[in-house]
Parts: C-alpha cells; sequence; structure tokens
C-alpha cells in the first residue's frame, strides 16, 4: 500500500476542482539538480538512481506538450515514482501519481515558453526517488499565431453548467478552442439576475494569449446565488466582438429527508463530493468518496460509488448526514455495511452509528458500535434499533477511530434508516368490534375496527366502521394503519349464518278494481306479521288505489320481511247514445257504447240482454225508455252509462187518425201539405231519423206548405200539433 495516500488524493481533490496548485505541490518541487536534457518528437530515456529527490532542467516552448512518464517509450520503473513539473521559480505546474497504476506519467503542455524542470521523487513528496529509467519526448513545435482580423469565431466555453453547494470552490472557467491568433482580448461578465443579463466585467478587458490557453481562464470563486457567466472575445485590429455564452453555476438548496431514508452514494458527480450540500464531513482528508473500485478492497457494496475513511491521519472521524425528519414515539432502525483492504491491519477501530440534532461530534447518541478493532475482508453490516426524544431533524452520524500506520481503508455503504414494522411499537393494536359471530343471513352486521389511524375493509371502505349483510358464511378483513410509523397490522372476523326464512307473498287475485277484495297470502316462515296488522298466513284488503303490502316471517329467531305491490286500477270512463231520440214503435234504433272493451245492453221496461257496441234493437212498445249499458275494460274492470229515447205510436204514411188531418202528397220531392179538414188551426214540426228538427211552421194554420227541396232524400217525421193532440206521420221524401 502506498504511503501518504491521503496527501494523494487532496492534490487530487484540488486538481479535479481545477483549483491550481498550492504549498502542497510546493514540497515537491525540492531537491538537487542532475543536469539538463533536451526533449525531442522522438522518445528518449535517462536513468534515475535511485536515492534523493532531484529534478533535470529543459527548455519548453509554448504550445509544445511535453510527456514524461515510466509507463512507454522504453520507461522502466521501481517503487512508486513520482513526477513534478515546475518552472524556474520553482512553481509547481504539474504533478502525476498512480496515473499508471504504480508508475506515473505526465502529459503537460507549455503555456509560457521559458526554463522548466522535471521533478523526480518518491510516492511521499520529496521522498527518495527510486530506480529505473524514465521516457521523456516532446511534440511538434507550436503553431505561429497570425493577427486577428474581422469578427472572432464563436468558441465554447467550459465546464458546462452545474450544480454547486455554497461552500464549494468552483472549477475555472476556458475557451475550448485556441483561436492561435493575436490581437484579442477576452472580458468575462457574470450576471446574477438571468441568463440574458444585466452583466457586469468581472475580469478584464485582457489580452488573450494564444500561447497559454490558462492565462484566458476565469477561476470561479465560492457563490452563494446562482450566477450566469459568458465572454466576449474581441479583435483589436477590426474593434469587433463576439460573445460566447457560458456556464450557469446554480447553487443547491438545504436538503431535507423523511424515513425511509437510504443512502448509496450513487448520487455524487465525481471523487470526493458528498452525497448532497446538506452532508459534512469532520476531515475531507480522512473521508473520502469514490465514483469506482480502487486497490486493495475499496469498492461498492451496491452500484459503483462509495465511502472510506482513511488512516493515515490519525484520530476520530465523521460522516454527517443531512436532516432526516424523525418523530418521537417511532423505533427506527438504523444500518451500514462495511470493510477493510486486503492488508487487514487494525488501524481503525470503534465504528458507530449514531444520530444528534446538529452535524457536530458533541451531543451524539450511539445507534450501534463495533468495538475494538475493525477488520473484515467482506462487506459486514452493523445495524441497531433507536427511538428519538422529540420529533424533529436529525442527523445520522458514521464515525471511526483511525491509527497511522500504513495507509489502509475502511470502506463503508448503503446507509439505511428505516421504520421496523415488526417492532411491536410501531405497529397498531388492531381491533374489530360489534356485532355476534353467528348472525341470521340477509341481516345487518355492525363491524368497527379500533387501534389503528386509518384502515381499509375488506369490502373497500375506509372507514372506521361498516355495515354489512352476509347471505352467506364470510370472513370480514381490515388493514389499520398506524399514521406515525406507516405500520400496518390486519384483523380478521368470521362470520357463520343462521338461515332467515325465505317468503313467498302472493294475491289472489293478482290485480283489483276499485272496490274489489284480494286475498294476501304468505309462507315459508312460522308465524307473520302483516302491515295490515293481521297475523297469520293469510289476510283479505279491499284497496281503492295501488297500494304495497309487507309481510314479516319468523323462523328460529331470524326473520324476513317480504313486500308485495298490488295494482288497482281505474274504473273505464263508459257513455252511451242513440241514432235517435225519438222514434215510432218498431222502427230501428242504434245504440252505441264506448270506453271500454266489451259492452252489455239492458232496456228499462224489459230484462232483455243485449251484447256488443254498437247493437240496433227495435222497440216494440211506445212511451219512454231508457237503455243501461256495462262497460269492461281490458283490467276486467266495469262502469255503466244510461241513454234515453222516446217511442211514439206513428201512423203510417199518409194514415193519419180520425183527428181529421191530410198530409199529402206522401212520399214527395219535398213539398206537402198539411190540412185540417175540420178547419181547426195545427202547428207542423218536421224531425229526422236522429230526432233533429228540420223545419217548423212558424204559425198554426188550417193548411200548412212544407217545402224541404234541399233536405237529403230519407225518411222523416211529421209532428202534428192540433190543440192539445199532437200526431206523428212517416214521411218519406225521395
Amino acid at each position: 500500500m502506498k504511503l501518504n495516500n491521503i496527501l494523494k488524493l487532496k492534490a487530487v481533490v484540488l486538481m479535479l476542482a481545477l483549483m491550481g496548485y498550492n504549498s502542497l505541490q510546493a514540497q515537491c518541487t525540492t531537491g538537487s539538480s542532475s543536469g539538463t536534457i533536451t526533449p525531442l518528437i522522438t522518445w528518449q530515456t535517462v536513468n534515475v538512481t535511485a536515492g534523493s529527490p532531484y529534478y533535470l532542467d529543459f527548455m519548453a516552448a509554448a504550445g509544445v506538450t511535453y510527456t514524461f512518464t515510466y509507463c512507454q517509450g522504453g520507461a522502466s520503473g521501481t517503487g512508486d515514482p513520482y513526477l513534478t513539473v515546475s518552472n524556474s521559480v520553482p512553481t509547481g505546474l504539474a504533478f502525476n501519481d498512480d496515473f499508471c497504476g504504480l508508475l506515473s506519467e505526465i502529459i503537460w503542455t507549455c503555456n509560457t515558453a521559458g526554463a522548466h524542470r522535471i521533478y523526480l521523487s518518491g510516492c511521499c513528496p520529496c521522498s527518495n526517488a527510486p530506480g529505473g529509467t524514465m521516457a521523456y519526448r516532446a511534440s511538434a513545435n507550436p503553431v505561429v499565431a497570425t493577427p486577428c482580423a474581422g469578427t472572432p469565431s464563436m468558441n465554447t466555453i467550459l465546464p458546462a453548467s452545474f450544480t454547486t453547494c455554497p461552500s464549494y470552490t468552483n472549477p475555472s472557467m476556458n475557451l475550448v478552442t485556441n483561436y492561435s491568433l493575436s490581437g484579442l482580448t477576452v472580458t468575462w461578465q457574470s450576471s446574477t439576475i438571468s441568463l440574458v443579463g444585466p452583466w457586469s466585467n468581472i475580469a478584464g478587458p485582457t489580452v488573450y494569449d494564444y500561447n497559454n490557453l490558462g492565462a484566458n481562464a476565469y477561476i470561479t470563486p465560492t457563490v452563494g446565488v446562482t450566477t450566469w457567466y459568458q465572454a466576449v472575445v474581441t479583435c483589436t485590429n477590426s474593434n469587433q466582438s463576439v460573445t460566447v455564452p457560458g456556464p450557469s453555476i446554480y447553487v443547491a438548496p438545504a436538503t431535507t429527508n423523511v424515513v425511509t431514508y437510504n443512502e448509496s452514494f450513487e448520487g455524487i458527480p465525481f471523487n470526493f463530493r458528498l452525497p448532497n450540500c446538506s452532508w459534512n464531513v469532520s476531515n475531507m482528508n480522512a473521508c473520502l468518496t469514490y465514483t469506482s473500485s480502487q486497490a486493495n478492497n475499496r469498492s461498492a457494496r451496491t452500484g459503483n460509488k462509495y465511502a472510506t475513511f482513511a488512516s493515515a491521519l490519525a484520530g476520530t472521524h465523521y460522516y454527517y448526514s443531512n436532516g432526516i425528519w424523525m418523530d418521537a414515539g417511532v423505533t427506527y432502525s438504523a444500518s451500514m455495511w462495511y470493510q477493510t483492504d486486503l492488508n487487514l491491519g487494525t488501524n481503525f477501530s470503534n465504528l458507530e452509528i449514531l444520530y444528534g440534532a446538529a452535524q457536530t461530534n458533541t451531543g451524539l447518541t450511539s445507534i450501534a458500535l463495533q468495538a475494538g478493532g475493525v477488520v473484515s475482508p467482506v462487506y459486514k453490516s452493523l445495524s441497531n434499533t433507536f427511538t428519538v426524544p422529540s420529533s424533529g431533524l436529525y442527523y445520522i452520524a458514521i464515525r471511526a477511530n483511525a491509527a497511522p500506520g500504513s495507509a489502509q481503508f475502511l470502506t463503508w455503504d448503503d446507509l439505511n434508516v428505516m421504520v421496523p414494522c415488526n417492532v411491536a411499537a410501531n405497529q397498531p393494536n388492531l381491533q374489530i368490534s360489534g356485532g355476534s359471530s353467528v348472525v341470521c343471513s340477509g341481516a345487518a352486521l355492525n363491524l368497527t375496527a379500533s387501534g389503528a389511524n386509518s384502515y381499509t375493509w375488506s369490502t373497500g371502505s375506509n372507514s372506521a366502521s361498516i355495515v354489512v349483510y352476509p347471505n352467506t358464511p364470510m370472513s370480514y378483513s381490515v388493514t389499520g394503519t398506524n399514521t406515525l410509523s406507516g405500520c400496518t397490522a390486519t384483523s380478521v372476523r368470521n362470520v357463520m349464518l343462521n338461515p332467515s326464512p325465505i317468503i313467498t307473498m302472493i294475491a289472489n287475485p293478482g290485480m283489483a278494481c276499485p272496490g274489489t277484495s284480494v286475498t294476501l297470502q304468505a309462507s315459508g316462515a312460522a308465524s307473520y306479521i302483516w302491515s295490515t296488522g293481521g297475523n297469520g298466513p293469510m289476510v283479505t284488503v279491499t284497496p281503492t288505489s295501488s297500494s304495497v303490502y309487507s309481510v314479516t316471517g319468523t323462523s328460529n329467531g331470524c326473520a324476513t320481511t317480504q313486500t308485495l305491490g298490488l295494482t288497482v286500477y281505474n274504473s273505464p270512463t263508459v257513455s252511451a247514445s242513440s241514432s235517435r231520440n225519438t222514434m215510432c214503435v218498431n222502427e230501428n234504433v242504434v245504440l252505441t257504447g264506448s270506453g271500454a272493451q266489451s259492452y252489455q245492453w239492458i232496456a228499462s221496461n224489459t230484462s232483455v240482454l243485449y251484447q256488443g257496441s254498437p247493437i240496433t234493437i227495435m222497440p216494440t212498445v211506445s212511451g219512454p225508455a231508457s237503455y243501461t249499458v256495462t262497460g269492461t275494460d281490458a283490467n276486467g274492470c266495469t262502469s255503466k252509462a244510461v241513454v234515453n229515447v222516446n217511442v211514439e205510436a206513428c201512423t203510417g204514411i199518409g194514415q193519419l187518425s180520425s183527428a181529421a188531418i191530410e198530409l199529402y202528397p206522401n212520399p214527395n220531392k219535398g213539398d206537402f201539405y198539411v190540412k185540417s179538414t175540420d178547419k181547426v188551426q195545427v202547428g207542423v214540426e218536421v224531425v229526422d231519423l236522429t230526432g233533429k228538427l228540420v223545419w217548423s211552421s212558424a204559425s198554426q194554420a188550417t193548411e200548412v206548405h212544407v217545402s224541404m227541396k234541399e233536405r237529403a232524400s230519407g225518411v222523416y217525421y211529421v209532428r202534428i200539433h192540433k190543440g192539445d193532440q199532437v200526431q206523428v206521420v212517416k214521411m218519406i221524401k225521395e
């Protein structure tokens, strides 16, 4: 295992953040000169003598890329070499360790021409250099810049937009394409308002250095609010510019979670970043995260990403989760998985899961502890249950003690906080009450659940109480949920049945007319009670309108109620009419009934019955007569109507009584005369077969002329009034 790996990782962190080089690298730019080299396009080699750190001088040309390697070009090495390129100050410009495994390689492009050095040392900065052979070479000569003209071409700025935490140092921004032109300036601008500005100049104008692309970069400071960037590239020869859109740096808000909470580190964007802005560590050099497997058993339990403790920095170190809301009265469980590297050393001890109200090493309460040395070549779980004293935000801490020694790692993954529902305190005390276990079939059964905060019945109901009507043996289940813990429990009520009687109810007859008596009869039970107040299997009713009757039958203590609707039909509205109101003896008259389906007639002066409508009858005696018709509708209901006619003893055609009256001619064409032979004045009326008056004399005379030429041909009756006598004569108009 390499020494001082923590310091190397810190250097990698800073390089990934593109923050340049700090005093850590400066420690690797010490030692004594061991000569001068001149890198060419072809590979060259130099023997590296094991011993104290030293360097080789060389002249670097701007724009040329130089490679120094123990991995290719005929190079070889032993131990763990460490390479640093610096200028003559010296200031570290590039460094590398383990780009080729335990060996190293630097590929570096010169931005500013001049004297430079390649430092050779061991793994820890400035330790004894290992033995071996280093190879080196240079790329082609740099392109000679030409003066700019017109409008500069559009460019691209890296990095792309990203989200950062308020406390994170952000990377520098640079133009992707090297213009290879002289006479350019770069002015960087920012806005905290929007991506369209307004914009403020932040570093310029600056002369564009075509030999040193990094000199044109803008190192983004730590920002507390979302900030937008762009660069204005201007050709001073033409005074024309192009605006290059830059990235947006979004500042992430604080993050809180609720249980269930799981952290597998799969969301970290790259090495040495924490899951979100609300996570924290006590020492960033001892608490590290990775996005892929590393040497010596450092790997994720699930996925590709994980966390480690590094033992190179002795002491007690902490990871702190973001805030997690937890409730008092709930039992929680916390777990994590860990393994140590293959050296199986005892650099780590007292691995512990804790919780606290703040991200601090004070006021923490232990959840689970692996006391003593922590050694496990395979992932092993550490877990336990716990409760919090009051509801609020809490932070989970993972703590380990690290002892110095050879570089070792304690890797951990998959922190989980959940509510275990197999704990009695988290489960609802679910019960079902109400009703009997044996009920009558079809009877109402009231069931009530208690002991939980919410309920779901097998019937689909979500209320605490339900009403059911079982007709077969049934099982009713309810699932109750404890709102605080989210845990559930299920209870079941099994219901057996006593059969309820099956009641059959009939009416005889099945329908009724007003005033008709109907017999209601029930069967299927031992005893009965009717809605009419009667009891027994049979009752008689005389409804005047449609009605509903019910009967409750009881057997073996179970009762069933049956209902029956009885329809009472309205009586038909029957009317009667005759073809004439006045007629002679032995003449036909037509009687018509309406409003019913069938008809029966009877005369007032006889017992003869007639069926149908219309009917034709011939009265044989004179005098008033009435005919009563009984009409029956389709439902069998009846109603009556009466029609009256007057039957007169009429003389025949041209035949009069001894009252000395003549009517001539008869038959006629519509003109005829009525004459009193004894010179007594008479009045005349003419009626048709329906009894309608069609002609009458204005006054009485001994001879009356009647003119009915406009009338239709047929039979008419002539009434002749002579004193208090009336004679009726049948007259025929031809």
